[in-house]
């Protein structure tokens, strides 16, 4: 059995099958029955502890470990509170994907809380962006200090990019399709990369909107842990 967890208070249990790697460059070779063992220990051979509520990261797609996490969770999932949480991005091959795992759930009767849509835009503090005549030169130094001289203000602003085109109304199109909530648009924000690459959080408003509607749908309180 393996304890996860911290001390005492509030904490997060986290288990992967990355830590038992020898290396963080070691590939995973695992066919599809020892998948489904691995799937099995990870629910059963961990001491998880009391837990408010469980996450489970899968891999894009429907494979095998889709497949084991129903079988081995099917008598356990509560209708109202338990399910899938789909995630997309834009783009029209995200949505077929995405399309093929609304369906893997709806064959396996397996509720979908919401969809997400990831990558939705990106937005970057306009005094951070690179400017560049016609021809292709650095004009970043001029360009920022005509905008301090004519529109201050701006300098203190965000400017947002659609950098991945929604196709066919993108994620909230797709949800509407299928009769599920979009629970909302997580742009890119590389403060959370930056934060992500030396273990520290950092707090993203579209997600923090994104879990409190996740909580009203499964009827927890918003301010729940």
């Amino acid at each position: 059995e393996v304890r996860v967890g911290g001390p005492g208070g509030a904490s997060i249990a986290v288990m992967s099958i990355g830590f038992l790697l020898g290396s963080e460059s070691d590939a995973v070779t695992l066919r599809g029955p020892r998948k489904d063992g691995v799937v099995r220990q990870f629910l059963s051979g961990v001491a998880w502890g009391a837990l408010d509520f469980m996450i489970i990261d899968t891999p894009p797609g429907t494979s095998d470990e889709h497949m084991s996490l129903v079988s081995a969770l099917s008598k356990q999932l509560s209708p109202r509170t338990d399910g899938a949480l789909v995630v997309s991005t834009p783009q029209a091959v995200s949505l077929v994907d995405v399309r093929k795992e609304l369906s893997f759930c709806r064959a396996h009767k397996l509720n979908v809380l919401g969809v997400v849509e990831n990558m939705a835009a990106a937005r970057v503090p306009l005094s951070q962006l690179r400017f560049h005549d016609a021809s292709g030169v650095d004009v970043t130094t001029s360009a920022l200090a005509e905008l301090a001289a004519l529109c201050p203000h701006l300098l203190h602003g965000t400017v947002g990019l659609d950098v991945f085109p929604a196709a066919e109304g993108g994620a909230a199109a797709m949800a509407a399709e299928w009769g599920v909530p979009l629970l909302g648009s997580v742009p890119l924000d590389r403060h959370i990369a930056a934060a992500s690459d030396v273990g520290e959080r950092c707090g993203a408003p579209a997600f923090e909107d994104m879990v409190s509607a996740l909580l009203r749908i499964t009827d927890m309180p918003v301010g729940a842990e």
